[in-house]
C-alpha cells in the first residue's frame, strides 16, 4: 500500500500561484479595481491594478482583466456574485490590513503559510496573555500603549480605529474575540474564492515525479482540488478543507481552516485560558467537522504491515523470521511544521513504513530535517535515517519511483517462497 501526503509545495511545485504573497497581492489589486465608487472607469486605476498589477502572476492577471471587462459591462457571468462576496470580505478587514501592511514593509517572518498563521498568532496569544476574564473591558488596553511591542501597537491601533469598537466606550474580551474571529473567518472565505475562481482555472501540466508515485491512497493538508485535476484520482482526506466551487459555495458552509498552533504549555493553561480558542486549528477541524478518514489510512496502514507474517519454510519450528514494510508513505509539499504535528506522526514515527520525501533542493531538505526532529523527536530520527536500508529518505529529481519498500532479507524470503 502507497500513501501521498501533499501540502501547499505541491500545488507552488506545478507553478501554481498559491503563496501567501500571491492572494495578498491579488487582494489588494481587487480591492483597489473594483472600488464600488469606480462606478465609470478611471484608466489610472485601470492601468495600475488591471493591466500592469506588481508582483501578480501573468496568469492571475489576465483572469483578473477578464473579471473586471464582465463587471464593468455588468454581464452576468457566473463568477460575479462570488466576486461581490470577496469584495465583501475584503473590505475593511482588520486582519488583511494588518497583515498587507506587515507583507509590505517586509516584515513577515517567511513565506510560508505558517508564516502568515505565525503573524495572527502573535497578536492573538498577546491579547490572551493580557487579559483574563471574558466579561473584562477591553479598552483600557487600547488606552495605554506604551511598552507594548512595534507590531502590537500597529494593530491595536488598527482595532481602535474600526467601526465596531471606535465610537463605544466599553467592549469585552469576549465580543472582541468574536469580531475579530468573525473577521478571520471572512478573510478565509475570501481565500477559498480566490483558489476556486482564480487558481483553479489556470491549467497546468501533470508532473512526471507524481505520476509514478501512483499512490493507492492521497492525504491532503492542501485546500485545491489540484490533485484530481491534474491526475484524475480522488483525494481520500482533505486535512484541512476543501474548496467548493460555483453553487456549492456560500460562505456559511466554508470548511477552510486558518488558524494557529496552540501557544500555551502547561495543561492548565491549555484547559481554562481558552478566550481566544477558536482561532486555533485543532478547534476550527473541529467546528466545520473537518475529514477525519486521515485515521482510517492510518490503521488500514497498519492493519496491511500485520499481515505480511513470512516464516522461513526449512524452519520446522515456525520461527519468524521476516515481516516487511509493504507500506510505503510518499511526503510532498508538506512543511512537516509542528502544526500538524498530531496528524504527521500517525504516518512518521512507527518503525512500520518506509518514507520518502521530496525536498526541492538542497535548502528545503535542510529544513525538512530540522522541522523533522520537532514532528517525530530526534532519537526517533535518528534510529529511522541510520537503519540498514534507512527507513527514511531524502530523494532528488533523479529517482527512479516511489516503490513498495523491501529490505534485502526480506527480498530473499519472497524468493525462498
Amino acid at each position: 500500500m502507497k500513501v501521498l501526503i501533499i501540502g501547499n509545495g505541491f500545488d507552488l511545485a506545478h507553478g501554481l500561484p498559491t503563496k501567501y504573497s500571491d492572494f495578498l497581492d491579488f487582494v489588494h489589486c481587487y480591492r483597489m479595481a473594483f472600488h464600488p465608487d469606480n462606478s465609470e472607469v478611471q484608466y489610472d486605476t485601470y492601468e495600475k491594478y488591471v493591466i500592469e498589477p506588481s508582483g501578480i502572476d501573468e496568469r492571475v492577471q489576465k483572469r483578473l482583466k477578464e473579471l473586471y471587462c464582465n463587471w464593468k459591462s455588468d454581464n452576468d457571468a457566473p463568477e460575479l456574485e462570488l466576486l461581490e462576496k470577496f469584495y465583501a470580505d475584503i473590505d475593511y478587514n482588520i486582519w488583511f490590513d494588518y497583515l498587507y501592511a506587515r507583507y509590505q514593509q517586509n516584515n513577515m517572518k517567511g513565506e510560508n503559510w505558517i508564516d502568515f498563521e505565525s503573524e495572527i498568532s502573535d497578536i492573538i496569544s498577546w491579547l490572551d496573555n493580557n487579559t483574563k476574564y471574558q466579561s473584562d473591558d477591553i479598552i483600557p488596553l487600547l488606552d495605554e500603549m506604551d511598552g507594548y511591542p512595534e507590531k502590537i501597537t500597529d494593530f491595536l491601533e488598527r482595532l481602535k480605529s474600526c467601526d465596531w469598537i471606535k465610537d463605544t466606550y466599553s467592549i469585552s474580551v469576549e465580543k472582541t474575540a468574536d469580531r475579530l474571529y468573525h473577521e478571520l473567518r471572512k478573510l478565509t472565505e475570501a481565500l477559498e474564492i480566490y483558489l476556486s475562481v482564480i487558481v483553479e482555472n489556470i491549467h497546468v501540466e501533470a508532473l512526471e515525479k507524481i505520476k509514478e508515485i501512483t499512490p493507492d491512497r492521497v492525504i491532503s493538508f492542501n485546500y485545491t482540488n489540484t490533485f484530481k485535476r491534474v491526475y484524475g484520482k480522488d483525494v481520500d482526506c482533505y486535512i484541512h478543507g476543501k474548496c467548493r466551487h460555483g453553487e456549492e459555495y456560500s460562505q456559511k458552509n466554508c470548511s477552510l481552516v486558518l488558524g494557529i498552533d496552540e501557544y500555551w504549555h502547561s495543561d492548565n493553561d491549555k484547559d481554562t485560558r481558552t478566550n481566544f480558542a477558536m482561532f486555533k486549528k485543532f478547534t476550527q477541524r473541529i467546528r466545520y467537522h473537518n475529514d477525519t478518514r486521515y485515521m482510517a489510512i492510518a490503521a488500514e496502514l497498519k492493519r496491511d504491515v500485520e499481515s505480511w507474517d513470512y516464516y522461513e519454510k526449512s524452519d520446522n519450528s515456525g520461527q519468524m523470521c521476516g515481516r516487511p514494510r509493504a507500506c510505503s508513505i510518499g511526503v510532498f509539499g508538506h512543511s512537516l511544521d509542528i502544526t500538524d504535528k498530531d496528524i504527521l506522526q500517525m504516518f512518521l514515527k512507527p518503525n512500520l513504513y518506509h518514507v520518502s520525501f521530496y525536498p526541492k533542493d538542497d535548502m528545503d531538505e535542510g529544513k525538512l530535517i530540522q522541522n523533522l526532529i520537532s514532528t517525530i523527536g530526534e532519537d526517533s530520527l535518528i534510529e529511522k535515517s541510520s537503519a540498514y536500508p534507512p527507513e527514511i529518505e531524502f530523494l532528488d529529481d533523479d529517482y527512479d519511483g516511489f516503490e513498495e519498500y523491501e529490505t534485502d532479507e526480506q527480498k530473499k524470503i519472497k524468493e525462498f517462497l
